[in-house]
Formats: structure tokens, sequence, C-alpha cells
């Protein structure tokens, strides 16, 4: 395995509904309650960072709070809670997880209506390598000989890149994994897991869900030769 340490990271996470949300009366104002009664023990929250969004489509209409009035937000929708996590440092990610557990926790008291159909996650993480590798050494396994054999007579730059895809035997989970060369990291890698868990039910533990979601991206980790530093 090659090790690898995040040097950046952008995570969104979609809880989708089984049923949309058609009446909205009211609905901002009970979302904005709750996210206040989840996270206001956690830190400072301003009237200023919460905003509601009209639309003459129900698929437009939104009320969203942005966290400390930064790009990282909640925000729900007819059909989905949607998190944004953007530009994160590994300090974040602990801050990261209190968010999601403490909005898990406390939607389900707020919104008894509302049950889950899927969580559907991207992640997007620039990473460095914690030894000597190279980026392009460890991209060659990705090469595909007949792209060097065609474009031989012309003379290019081949930039190698892996991906592929997995739908567990009961369909319960399927997962796009992509690996290239970072544009961020001098040295390093561009990893995009998109994971979605489906048969998911409100009222599972957050800790039975996070696990799920974990064991499909190590699982991926693996596959591609890959293994955190000091992964939680």
């Amino acid at each position: 395995m090659v090790k690898v340490r995040p040097a950046s990271s952008s995570i969104f996470v979609e809880v989708g509904f089984r049923r949309p949300i058609f009446e909205w009366q009211g609905v901002p104002a009970r979302f904005f309650e709750m996210l206040h009664s989840a996270l206001s023990s956690q830190f400072a929250m301003s009237p200023r960072d919460f905003t509601v969004t009209p639309g003459n489509s129900l698929s437009d209409v939104a009320a969203r709070y942005n966290i400390l009035g930064g790009a990282s937000s909640v925000a729900l929708s007819a059909d989905k809670v949607l998190f944004e996590f953007r530009n994160l440092r590994p300090a974040d990610y602990q801050l990261v997880l209190r968010i999601l557990q403490a909005v898990d926790e406390k939607f389900g008291l707020a919104f008894p209506e509302n049950e889950y159909s899927r969580i559907h996650s991207n992640s997007f993480d620039h990473v460095e390598f914690a030894d000597n590798t190279s980026a392009d050494d460890y991209l060659t396994r990705y090469k595909i000989a007949p792209v060097e054999t065609a474009f031989s007579q012309i003379g290019v730059a081949y930039h190698a890149a892996g991906r592929f895809g997995v739908t567990a035997t009961d369909g319960s989970w399927f997962a796009v994994c992509t690996v290239e060369k970072s544009e961020v990291a001098a040295n390093g890698l561009f990893i995009h897991f998109d994971i979605t868990l489906s048969q998911i039910q409100k009222s599972d533990p957050f800790e039975a869900k996070l696990e799920r979601a974990r064991r499909v991206s190590l699982a991926c980790m693996a596959a591609l030769g890959l293994e955190w530093v000091n992964a939680e």
C-alpha cells in the first residue's frame, strides 16, 4: 500500500427523502430552529447566516444556513438535506463529523414526516504522499498501452488516471472511484469518491450510517492501492 495524507478536501452529502416536501408554510423556520438547537452549543450562530430562497418551481425553494458565515452550509430543499463542506483541512474533519451527527439526530425529531431514501456523498481529496513516491510513478499502473501506441507518431505527454465502479451484491450501495494527478498538490493525487447508500432508515444510528460509508471508502482506497496515514 502507498501511504497518503490529505492536503485539502471538499465533502458534499445529500440525504434524500422518500417523498418531497410540498407544503412549505413554516418549514424554513422549523429547519432553522432545528439547526440552532443542534449546533448553537458548538459555535456562534448569526441570523444573517440563515437565508430562504424562493422560486416559481418547487425544486428552486430552499432554506440554507451558511456555517460560520463561510462557504460551507447546510440546506433543506423539497427532496433532500444537503451538506456542503468546502476547502477542508485535516483539523476540520472532526468538526464536520460533529455537525453531521448533531443535525442527523435532531432532524428526525423536527421532521418526523420525512423518511430517508438514500445518502449520497461526494468527497474530493487532494492528497500528498507520506514517503518519496512520485505521482507519475504511482499512476503508471493505470496507463493503457494502446493510448501510447496511438499517439506515438505525434508526441504527447500521457496523463494516466484510474476509475472504477462497484455495486453491492444486495444493492445496498454503489460507488464510483477516480484517481488522477492533483493540480493543487505539486506531487500529489486527486481522489474522487462518489458513494450512494440505499436502504437507509432515519432511525438508524448515525454511527451505523457513518460506518457503512467508511467501509466502502476504505475498500475503494484499498482497491487503488492507497492507505490513509493515521486514518480515523
